[in-house]
Parts: structure tokens; sequence; C-alpha cells
């Protein structure tokens, strides 16, 4: 993978599993208020309760949400090791300087 795409592929990627893990919990309270019929009756199946059903795509969601969790671990991983290879070619560059530092300020003008 690119380096230069694993910043902004990891950023929408922590934006997805936060989201994700929003709707799963909205879920659960569904869920819950489904266990004393409190929602109407939305199963597609004749012979399952609603209860029944939340609970199935609560498994669903949950095990839709562990693997995008391990995705993201890879991509942070790969983040870690470019990064810490860049740090150790800066460190080679700069002769074991940890950091180099450039001014930007602009010299004063006459007016």
């Amino acid at each position: 993978m690119s380096p230069c795409l694993q910043m902004p592929l990891l950023t929408v990627q922590l934006i997805f599993v936060s989201g994700f893990l929003f709707l799963i919990i909205l879920w659960t309270l569904a869920t819950v208020l489904a266990f004393f019929d409190l929602l109407v009756d939305i199963s597609p199946y004749k012979g399952m309760k609603n209860g029944e059903l939340f609970v199935i795509v609560e498994i669903l969601l949950i095990v839709i949400f562990v693997v995008s969790a391990k995705f993201s671990l890879v991509l942070y991983k790969g983040f870690k090791q470019i990064e810490s290879e860049k740090f150790y070619r800066m460190n080679l560059i700069n002769g074991g300087m940890s950091h180099s530092y450039v001014s930007n300020t602009i010299p004063p003008t006459d007016v």
C-alpha cells in the first residue's frame, strides 16, 4: 500500500468504526425494546419473533465491527512502521540530530 494513502485510509477507517460502534449501541437498545415487545412486529419470517431477529442482526453487526477493527489495527501498524522508517531516515540525513529547525519568518522590509 502506498504510504501517502495510509493516513487518509486510517482516518476514514476510524470514522467508520466510531459510527459503526454508535450504530451497534443503538441497535442494542432496540434489541432490549424488542425483547419487551415494545416495537411493532417487523420480522419478515412468521416463526421468528422481533427479539430473535434483532439478536441475529446484532451478532452480525458485532462480527463486522470486529473485522473492521482488526483492519484498523493493520492500518495503524503499517502507519507506525512507515513513520519509524521516516524518522530513521531523517536521523541518518541530519547526522544524528533528531530534529531539524527551519525558520519560516520573513525579514522586515523597508516601507
